[in-house]
């Protein structure tokens, strides 16, 4: 499901389950700010996540993800927060640059390589290995 939604309605769903899980309600409003884009644009992609059934946006309210898409969100975010702790702990990249980077290809990995990757994180946790290097800073 998550190569069929594509990168940036992957990122409105993901920023979705963040403000929710911050507490409060999701309006379009706070969706926009946080996305930096204009409202129409925050409305246009909430309509196509309604349309696959991964969020409710109640009209001039907020949005809520549905179970499937909390589902889905909950796996796009577990993908990035993976690669960017990847490049950030493993290959000392900047933070910053290993949350870019982990964003431009969460969403395009498949399930098979995820799983390698977080076996490849697991036997690097046992065996302390962190690759130092040339953070570029």
């Amino acid at each position: 499901m998550i190569q069929n939604l594509g990168q940036s309605k992957g990122d409105y769903l993901e920023c979705i389950l963040l403000l929710h899980n911050q507490g409060a309600p999701v309006r379009i409003t706070d969706l926009a700010l946080k996305m930096d884009v204009k409202k129409s644009s925050a409305v246009s992609a909430v309509k196509q996540l309604e349309e696959k059934t991964l969020v409710v946006h109640h009209k001039y309210g907020q949005i809520e993800l549905t179970d499937k898409g909390k589902q889905v969100a909950e796996k796009i975010y577990k993908r990035h927060k993976t690669l960017t702790d990847f490049f950030h702990k493993y290959l000392s990249i900047p933070h910053e640059i290993a949350e870019n980077n982990a964003c431009s290809i969460e969403h395009s990995l498949d399930d098979v390589t995820m799983r390698q990757l977080e076996k490849l994180i697991d036997k690097l946790d046992e065996k302390g290995i962190v690759i130092s290097g040339d953070s570029g800073e």
